[in-house]
């Protein structure tokens, strides 16, 4: 999945607290950060692929 913004939870499935209900059909655990990003401290010229809508 991809953001230009935070992701947010439904209200429905939030505790007043903020945590998410047992009855939410995801969990906190299944959302994760990247592992294994490649970076290139290096000068020089490189490739750029932009998604956009049409």
């Amino acid at each position: 999945m991809e953001s230009f913004s935070p992701i947010r939870f439904p209200k429905r499935y939030l505790s007043p607290y903020g945590q998410l209900l047992e009855h939410a059909p995801f969990c906190e655990r299944d959302i994760r950060q990247p592992k294994d990003l490649e970076t290139i401290d290096q000068a020089g010229d490189y490739i750029i692929n932009i998604k956009r809508k049409a």
